[in-house]
């Protein structure tokens, strides 16, 4: 059986982008320039989720499983997220 994901579009989803001006300074920020946020969002119910990126994204991730179980894969090995992980 294989299951279908979906990349976009959960209820009750909320998502954030920086803005391209507030980026540019946290890039330049002697305390931030380092790690700082780009997007930010909240997927109470992204059951199916998935995202691929072969050759991987110019923002930070960090994901945050609230509840459920979830998985991602650096360098092909796999790391699995509980919730409050």
């Amino acid at each position: 059986m294989s299951v279908l994901y979906k990349k976009e579009g959960f209820q009750g989803q909320k998502s954030y982008m920086m803005p391209s001006s507030t980026l540019k300074k946290a890039m330049s920020h002697p305390l931030c320039k380092s790690l700082y946020i780009t997007d930010i969002g909240y997927y109470p119910n992204a059951q199916f989720h998935s995202r691929e990126r072969k050759k991987g994204c110019q923002q930070y991730n960090l994901i945050y499983c609230v509840k459920g179980e979830g998985w991602y894969n650096i360098l092909d090995k796999k790391y699995v997220l509980k919730g409050n992980q």
